[in-house]
C-alpha cells in the first residue's frame, strides 16, 4: 500500500507541475496581447528619423528590437538590424532617434519586432519609406444634367516631396458612382527631383446618373500620403421638356402634309429639337419658339399616317423620351375625286336668273373659282341679263 501511495503522490505532483506550466503559458499568451511597439508615422521620407514607443512590458525589462526589410529586400541590407531598449518602471519605453531612413531605402517596407528578453512577450509593427505627392483641390468645369449626361473636367496641380530621386506614379480615383468613368491626361506621371506636374481628369457621366453631389478623391498608386482632399462632382436635375399639342393636317393625295407642335411656355428653353417617327423612319425638327410651330413633314404621306414623338431635347440638353402630354399626330390623306362634270349653258334671255351647275358623285363638294388654275374662290356662274358668265368647277373630297 505504501508503494502505491507514493506512486500516486508522485503522479499527482507531476500533474500539478504540468498544470502550473500550462497556466503560466496561458498567462504569457494573454499578457502578450497587451504589449505594444509603435512608430510615430506609417511612412517616412529619406532623411527622417523613425521614432518608436513601447508599452505594457515588464518594469526594467530589456526589450530586443529587430528591424528587417520585407518588401523589397535591399541587396546590401540583407542583415537584420538589432537594438536593445530598457523599459521604465511602468513597462514603457521611448526612443526619439531609433532608425535613420536612407535614400536607397525608398519604396521599401520594414517590419519591426519587439521581444521581451525576460517575459518573452512579442509585439510587431510595420512602416514604409516612400515618396509622397500633394494635390490641389480643383473645381468642376462643365455642367452635367441627369437625363443627358456629359463630361466634366478637373485641373490638378501635383507637387512632390523633397527627396532627391526620380519616381513615377499612376493617378486613380476612389470609387465613383455607377455610370461615371474617369480618365487622366497625362497618366502616369514622372517626377524628377523638385518637380511639379499637372494632369487633367475627365469624368464621363452617363445620362442615367441621378442628380446629386458626389465626392471622391484622387491618389497616386506608387506614392505614400498622396491622396487629395474630397473633390465634388455635381449632377444637376433636368426640367424635361414637353408639349401641349401635337397635331397633323388633312390633305388630298399628293398634297403637302404638315405637323404642328406647341411647346409648354413655362418650361421652354430654346431651341427644342423633336424627333418623330411614322413607325418606320425617324426625322428631326428644330422648334425655335414656345408658340405653335407648323412644319412640313420630311416625306408627304400617300395614305393617312400617324406620327409619334420619340424625344424632345431642349436648349439645356435635357431630354424627354416618355410621358409626352400629346405624343401622336395624324395626317389624314383623302383620295383625289374625279373631275366634276360641267358644261356650257346657252339659254334665251327672259329676264330670269340663270345659274351654271357641275355634277359630282355623292360625298364630293364642288368649289368654284374665277380662273382655270389658281384664282379666287367664287360662286357658280349666274346672271339675269344677256351676256356670258364664266366660272371653273373643282371637285373636293370631304370624306
Amino acid at each position: 500500500m505504501k508503494n502505491i501511495y507514493e506512486t500516486l503522490r508522485t503522479s499527482r505532483a507531476a500533474l500539478m507541475a504540468l498544470l502550473v506550466g500550462l497556466l503560466m503559458l496561458a498567462a504569457n499568451v494573454a499578457r502578450s496581447q497587451e504589449v505594444t511597439i509603435a512608430t510615430d508615422k506609417d511612412d517616412y521620407l529619406p532623411g527622417e528619423w523613425v521614432m518608436i514607443t513601447g508599452t505594457g512590458w515588464l518594469p526594467g525589462e530589456t526589450v530586443q528590437l529587430t528591424l528587417i526589410h520585407i518588401e523589397p529586400n535591399i541587396p546590401d541590407h540583407t542583415h537584420d538590424d538589432v537594438w536593445e531598449v530598457i523599459a521604465d518602471g511602468d513597462g514603457n519605453f521611448h526612443k526619439a532617434e531609433f532608425f535613420f531612413v536612407e535614400e536607397k531605402e525608398l519604396n521599401t517596407a520594414f517590419e519591426l519586432t519587439a521581444l521581451g528578453l525576460t517575459s518573452r512577450w512579442v509585439a510587431i509593427t510595420t512602416f514604409t519609406d516612400g515618396n509622397s505627392i500633394t494635390f490641389n483641390t480643383p473645381t468642376q468645369v462643365g455642367t452635367i444634367n441627369t437625363g443627358t449626361g456629359g463630361t466634366a473636367t478637373y485641373a490638378f496641380n501635383i507637387g512632390r516631396d523633397g527627396a532627391g530621386n526620380t519616381f513615377t506614379t499612376t493617378l486613380s480615383t476612389s470609387t465613383l458612382p455607377t455610370g461615371v468613368a474617369a480618365a487622366f491626361s497625362p497618366n502616369p506621371i514622372t517626377f524628377p527631383p523638385g518637380a511639379t506636374r499637372t494632369s487633367t481628369l475627365t469624368l464621363t457621366v452617363a445620362s442615367t446618373v441621378p442628380a446629386g453631389s458626389y465626392t471622391f478623391t484622387v491618389s497616386g498608386t506608387d506614392s505614400k500620403d498622396g491622396t487629395s482632399a474630397n473633390i465634388t462632382l455635381t449632377v444637376s436635375g433636368c426640367a424635361q421638356p414637353n408639349s401641349t399639342d401635337f397635331t397633323g393636317n388633312t390633305i388630298c393625295a399628293g398634297g403637302t402634309g404638315t405637323l404642328t407642335f406647341d411647346a409648354i411656355n413655362a418650361t421652354f428653353s430654346s431651341p427644342y429639337t423633336i424627333v418623330y417617327t411614322n413607325g418606320t423612319t425617324q426625322w428631326s425638327q428644330v422648334i425655335a419658339t414656345a408658340s405653335e410651330t407648323t412644319f412640313n413633314v420630311a416625306v408627304n404621306p400617300t395614305i393617312t399616317t400617324n406620327y409619334t414623338l420619340v424625344s424632345i431635347t431642349n436648349g439645356a440638353g435635357c431630354v424627354r423620351t416618355t410621358g409626352f402630354t400629346d405624343a401622336t399626330a395624324e395626317i389624314t390623306v383623302r383620295p383625289l375625286p374625279a373631275a366634276p362634270s360641267a358644261g356650257n349653258i346657252t339659254t334665251t334671255y327672259d329676264g330670269t336668273l340663270k345659274t351654271g351647275t357641275a355634277t359630282v358623285p355623292t360625298g364630293i363638294t364642288v368649289d368654284w373659282y374665277d380662273a382655270a388654275t389658281g384664282g379666287n374662290a367664287t360662286t357658280a356662274p349666274s346672271g339675269t341679263n344677256a351676256g356670258t358668265y364664266t366660272a371653273w368647277a373643282e371637285a373636293r373630297n370631304t370624306t
